[in-house]
């Protein structure tokens, strides 16, 4: 009776470990149908192309707003009065303010002419316009 007993219990777990078999290949081979290691790698590359135009933009961006600063810095460069003057151009104010012609001025004024390599206190004795400019 006890060799019965054994052999049914030895069959029963046969049938379990075949049972628990089965389901472990066939939850194997659907784990293997989603295919996950290759969802995540494509995913990753996903990423790294995101990246890679991301550093792009963000180097053209880059590029743009120095050329931008620098051609900005040009214009000033440009408009600095010593560099005007260094260049032997002559500077004429009355008082603080520039002036930029002739009509500008009248005989008597008190103007300062800026040079390169100093200044000139002047006082108006005529003024002549030329009518072609």
């Amino acid at each position: 009776r006890l060799d019965q007993l054994k052999n049914q219990l030895n069959s029963s777990f046969r049938q379990l470990y075949q049972s628990y078999e089965k389901e472990k290949t066939l939850l194997h081979q659907r784990l293997l149908s989603l295919n996950l290691l290759g969802k995540v790698e494509r995913q990753q590359e996903g990423l790294k192309q995101q990246r890679r135009l991301l550093l792009s933009g963000m180097k053209s961006q880059y590029d743009s707003q120095i050329a931008r600063f620098e051609k900005a810095q040009d214009a000033l460069l440009s408009l600095d009065t010593s560099r005007i003057v260094a260049r032997g151009y002559a500077i004429v104010k009355d008082k603080d303010r520039i002036l930029a012609s002739s009509q500008e001025v009248k005989k008597g004024d008190q103007l300062t002419i800026q040079m390169r390599d100093g200044r000139l206190e002047v006082e108006v004795e005529d003024v002549k316009q030329e009518e072609n400019i």
